[in-house]
């Protein structure tokens, strides 16, 4: 059984804000039913929290891009040089962390402000991080936000320079901004165009949003976590935020994965506690619309894609 023993990871899940918040410590019985089908998932969206690396894990995931708020850097750049010293790390090829900013205390507002590209910077420089993420930045109430969820200018001075930063590092950013801002993520994008965007959920957009950007920018990329009927959130239907009716890849979504193969991700959105008991529901989803597309876009989503994101090929 793999628990995470990585003492960067420990540190970034302590003080933490965002979805994940509300985990809590809990017996991961859904993982053990083990593998669902045949097909090996690369989970390029994941929060903190060591229930959920340990369910993933049992579950037959091959590898996890992690998130997580860091609220004290010095104790993350402390846990990095510790790490230095371990001769081996089990976690090195399963568990890939993200650099973030921090939530105030307070407010639990994302702090985006002239100190946001110093505190990211900081982490990458530990070496340990694989990529930034997720930024939280027009997203709907959920637990832990403010109390009219994070409403931040995707386009806005502070984020700008974060995209840089990561186009400096070569590392990928992994960001929520919700379809109806799908404006101020297409200036983002036109902005930085040697920056690897990954948008999360698809913004729960419709297809023909998601193909207009795709299309339009060379490096938009879409994760599909959320994208099925079992979880909860943001007050959306599970019929607009799901790519399938009744277990049936929608035709429009469909013609989008095939067209452009190379562009998806297969992500869980497994954070808060709740969830841990859905895995076996979504990895089910996720196999039975893995399995109604093209072989390029089958093993490009289950995993080929993110490796190829974050270097791993």
């Amino acid at each position: 059984m793999r628990g995470c023993r990585n003492p960067i990871l420990v540190a970034l899940c302590l003080g933490c804000g965002g979805p994940s918040e509300d985990s809590t410590s809990r017996d991961s019985g859904a993982a053990d039913t083990g593998p669902i089908g045949d097909i090996p998932l690369f989970d390029a969206h994941a929060h903190n929290g060591d229930d959920n690396v340990e369910a993933l894990a049992e579950a037959g995931i091959t590898g996890i891009a992690l998130f997580g708020i860091v609220n004290d850097i010095d104790q993350v750049i402390s846990a990095a040089r510790e790490d230095e010293d371990e001769d081996e790390d089990e976690d090195e090829d399963f568990l890939f962390p993200f650099a973030a900013p921090r939530r105030d205390r307070e407010s639990n507002e994302l702090v985006l402000d002239e100190t946001t590209r110093a505190t990211i910077e900081a982490q990458l420089e530990t070496g340990l991080m694989h990529g930034i993420g997720e930024l939280s930045v027009r997203h709907s109430p959920f637990p832990g936000s403010p109390d009219t969820g994070d409403q931040n200018e995707a386009d806005g001075d502070a984020l700008m320079d974060v995209y840089a930063l990561a186009a400096e590092w070569n590392v990928p950013v992994n960001l929520h901004v919700e379809y109806e801002y799908a404006d101020e993520l297409a200036a983002a994008l036109a902005a930085n165009p040697d920056t690897i965007f990954v948008w999360a959920h698809l913004g729960d957009g419709p297809p023909d949003v998601v193909r207009a950007l795709i299309e339009a920018h060379d490096n938009l990329y879409g994760d599909l976590s959320c994208r099925h009927p079992h979880y909860e959130r943001n007050g959306r239907s599970t019929e607009e935020q799901s790519i399938t009716d009744e277990g049936e890849l929608l035709s429009d979504w469909a013609s989008l994965f095939d067209d452009h193969p190379d562009r998806f991700l297969f992500g869980t959105d497994l954070g808060r506690a709740e969830r841990v008991e859905l895995l076996p529901d979504v990895l089910e989803h996720a196999r039975s619309v893995l399995d109604q597309v093209g072989d390029e876009a089958r093993e490009g989503i289950a995993g080929d894609n993110a490796r190829a994101l974050l270097g791993l090929d």
